[in-house]
């Protein structure tokens, strides 16, 4: 059949997977995850929230969602959740709207969804394990299928050395990992993320969203709330801003200009003894862009006779002693 061809066509090309699927999902049709239709959001002191939003995020989407703080993006997150009513307006997830669905539906609604906040929200007296089994637990799943499950989800976010880890021994890029594995355990059919990275250092940030980019070449749908113009640049994804309950803006960002990667898929790897080893794919490298305007970082970031590949956690180093040598000339 043409969706065979497309599956051999597809393997064929790994390298520009993501790119591939985009047209095949094209071609055959997308399915409409989330219709947002004239919504408003008007709170009991008349602050208006939200102002007549339209939005339509189809299946297997990457969606920014910007604003400053206080501009509504939270509150529609809220929305989305079910923990706030909107004023007017209709809101429709996965073929399900929200206005008429009974309050008993709510938490079978929101079990569809995997949700990743800025503060992590881990359970402190549990470990990185009973963490993620803890949404498992919470369905009645079968412990022989919870010892199944949550393992395979702990190697997927490089965590599987840390199991019996608490919270406090874990840096904040760690348990936001553990976070996002708690939020994917139980197959989501659309990922929410509430300023996944608000409280995580650069470096933490892009591993973060190296991760949140692989969930969604496997096709979950992802919306990521954020303030970050830097990681949003970076992405080079479609954005959606808001401002003062309104959207301004509906656009797809250019990608940043990395240069091409050597894997077939980037997110962070983790060593057996948990070290971290890079943003990488396969083999744990990126090629670097040229720039020809900064010859001095270009010479100090090239690897004759390699194709100028190095591992990316030698980046910020090599960076920094290329600006000094360029001071002392």
């Amino acid at each position: 059949s043409d969706l065979c061809i497309a599956a051999v066509y597809l393997s064929a090309h790994k390298r520009r997977r993501a790119t591939l699927w985009e047209r095949v999902l094209n071609a055959f049709g997308r399915t409409r995850m989330i219709e947002i239709k004239n919504l408003n959001k008007t709170y009991d002191n008349k602050n208006k929230a939200l102002k007549n939003i339209n939005i339509h995020i189809e299946q297997g989407e990457f969606v920014f969602i910007m604003g400053r703080s206080g501009s509504g993006k939270s509150t529609l997150m809220k929305i989305l959740l079910k923990e706030v009513e909107p004023t007017s307006g209709q809101v429709i997830v996965n073929d399900m709207e929200l206005g008429k669905m009974p309050r008993r539906y709510v938490p079978k609604y929101r079990k569809m969804l995997g949700v990743v906040f800025q503060d992590f929200r881990l359970l402190k007296h549990m470990t990185v394990y009973e963490n993620v089994a803890f949404a498992q637990r919470v369905l009645g799943l079968p412990v022989r299928k919870i010892k199944e499950n949550v393992p395979a989800m702990l190697r997927q976010v490089g965590l599987s050395s840390k199991y019996k880890s608490y919270p406090d021994q874990l840096s904040g890029g760690e348990q936001q990992r553990v976070a996002i594995a708690r939020a994917l355990i139980n197959n989501p059919v659309v990922l929410l993320a509430d300023e996944p990275t608000g409280n995580l250092d650069a470096h933490n940030s892009m591993e973060i969203m190296g991760l949140l980019e692989l969930i969604n070449r496997r096709g979950t749908t992802v919306v990521v709330v954020t303030h970050s113009h830097e990681i949003v640049e970076r992405m080079g994804k479609r954005v959606i801003t808001i401002d003062r309950g309104t959207v301004i803006s509906d656009e797809v960002m250019p990608p940043w200009d990395y240069g091409e990667l050597q894997v077939d898929e980037l997110h962070t790897r983790h060593g057996e003894s948990g070290q971290d080893l890079g943003w990488y794919g396969g083999n744990g490298s990126v090629v670097l862009p040229e720039r020809e305007e900064e010859p001095g970082r270009e010479q100090a970031f090239h690897e004759p006779g390699n194709e100028k590949t190095v591992p990316f956690h030698e980046l910020s180093k090599r960076h920094k002693r290329g600006r000094k040598r360029g001071k002392q000339g």
